[in-house]
């Protein structure tokens, strides 16, 4: 399954949108061109305030960035009819290494499962709906972003299909700030998108609002947490030099009345010479998909495609939900076998199920003796 045009930036990058009045002519941006950028303001929803050639833009950024950043970037321009769309992407390494770090450390204390968030709001909504008193301080048009949100998530019976995961896949929000470039459409359907919304309508009612506050601010903290959560997800996709790109997305799925957490962790590894091939750019993929339903509990699954062949390896918390999945391999082999599917090897064990990581170091924390 491929996702085209929608892949997350390689480096830390910067949108501007300049429109075109009247009959001004456009900038004098040209694509390929290096750029100094400096860093004038920023906000908490990763929008920027920057001097590019003396001139001031707003940015919408896919990391955080500070008061006072300077940093060469490269220039990609997309011109439509009343709007160009300008990318900087960053290409100073150590400014890279250092900015992608900083906004890890910021993150990771303000994220939570996306799940565990919306199962709260899906709580909210429910009281509600019941005229609760709690709710009457919330503005009717925070509930209907929020219903609007948890709407859009699809169910675990859904995404079964490929195109339906695709789809799924393409609006996690880890894709955003790629996709605004060239599809103006992701505002309205993509999860990053709608919460950066949400928290701008919920910041809106709290500024206006005199009394009973708190469970605004609630609100926002939980929007802001799960925002963190997407950009921290956004942050670990980001290639590292001498490393492979692994790609880690997390999908909020409704089962029943309650949502789970779908973890996928996607890396392409080159795997060198194979037998009879001197073909030194073979590839190897692997997918790590983590779920935990109330049937089943916590369950991994890997799968790795190498050399035209696949093998998946089940591992599962309880020891029944391992003997369900061994009951299962041979349907299984042969459901991908006639599919056109070349098999290496299926099993099912239990085990512990680790939390998916997408690198095996990190530069997060640094120690000093």
């Amino acid at each position: 399954m491929e996702i085209s045009g929608n892949t997350p930036s390689t480096a830390p990058a910067l949108t501007v949108a300049l429109t075109n009045k009247g009959n001004s002519s456009q900038s004098s941006f040209k694509a390929g061109q290096q750029l100094l950028v400096s860093v004038l303001s920023s906000t908490s929803n990763n929008r920027a305030t920057i001097d590019v050639g003396g001139k001031t833009f707003q940015a919408q950024t896919n990391i955080p960035l500070q008061a006072g950043q300077q940093f060469r970037a490269i220039a990609t321009v997309n011109n439509k009819t009343n709007t160009e769309t300008l990318t900087l992407t960053i290409i100073n390494n150590k400014t890279n290494s250092e900015t992608i770090s900083r906004a890890l450390r910021s993150a990771m204390p303000q994220q939570a499962p996306l799940a565990e968030t919306f199962n709260n709001w899906a709580q909210l909504l429910i009281a509600a709906s019941a005229n609760s008193a709690a709710t009457k301080a919330i503005p009717a048009a925070v509930l209907s972003l929020m219903r609007e949100i948890l709407g859009k998530l699809p169910s675990l019976s859904n995404i079964k299909t490929a195109s339906n995961l695709k789809n799924a896949l393409q609006h996690s929000g880890l894709f955003l700030e790629s996709a605004l470039a060239t599809r103006n459409d992701q505002i309205n359907v993509d999860l990053k998108a709608m919460l950066l919304k949400l928290a701008a309508q919920i910041q809106t009612g709290i500024d206006t609002t005199g009394n009973n506050k708190q469970l605004l601010e609630q609100l926002q903290r939980q929007t802001e947490s799960a925002l963190a959560r997407i950009q921290l997800n956004q942050l670990q996709s980001l290639k590292q030099e001498g490393s492979a790109q692994p790609l880690l997305i997390e999908i909020p799925a409704w089962e029943k009345e309650r949502l789970d957490n779908i973890r996928l962790l996607i890396t392409k590894d080159k795997s060198g010479k194979q037998d009879n091939h001197n073909d030194d750019d073979h590839q190897q993929w692997q997918v790590r998909l983590q779920f935990n339903l109330p049937e089943l509990g916590s369950v991994e699954a890997s799968i790795t495609f190498n050399n035209e062949q696949a093998g998946i390896s089940f591992i599962s918390k309880e020891a029944h939900t391992t003997d369900l999945f061994s009951d299962k391999l041979s349907e299984l082999h042969e459901d991908l076998r006639d599919h056109g599917l070349l098999i290496s090897h299926l099993s099912s064990q239990p085990g512990n199920i680790e939390p998916l990581e997408p690198h095996p170091t990190s530069t997060l924390f640094e120690a000093k003796a």
